[in-house]
């Protein structure tokens, strides 16, 4: 019980502080279009979020491990890398700092879901 609860604050304080944290840049990038930071400010309101999914992760990733179902890390790992790089480039492409297609969707997957592999098998090997 304890333990989901810590769960639950450390999520719900993750969601607020991304709540927070969006309109202040929204406001601060709108007031300084022209300042070098605007790239970093914009990017900003992914690190609660990048928080909250890294800690809310750990359970399906130790399931993984006891149910002895190795594609599933590696599937995780994708699934939260891929949420992060596209969360960011939304953000950019909000202020017309960046435009990619979004056909790169699939490949930036693929690429998480290997090196989600390698890690996993890196982990098993080292442990045993």
């Amino acid at each position: 019980m304890f333990q989901a609860a810590r769960k639950y604050r450390t999520f719900m304080g993750g969601m607020l502080m991304y709540a927070f944290l969006l309109p202040c840049v929204a406001y601060v990038i709108r007031q300084l279009p022209d300042s070098n930071w605007v790239v970093l400010l914009a990017i900003l309101p992914v690190v609660p979020i990048a928080y909250t999914l890294s800690t809310s992760i750990r359970y399906p990733d130790r399931f993984a491990r006891e149910q002895g179902r190795p594609l599933l890390q590696p599937g995780n790992f994708a699934l939260l890398c891929t949420f992060f790089l596209v969360l960011a480039i939304g953000l950019l492409e909000a202020l017309d700092l960046l435009d990619l297609p979004w056909i790169l969707v699939p490949v930036f997957m693929l690429i998480f879901w290997s090196l989600g592999m390698f890690l996993a098998q890196w982990r098993v090997r080292k442990s045993g």
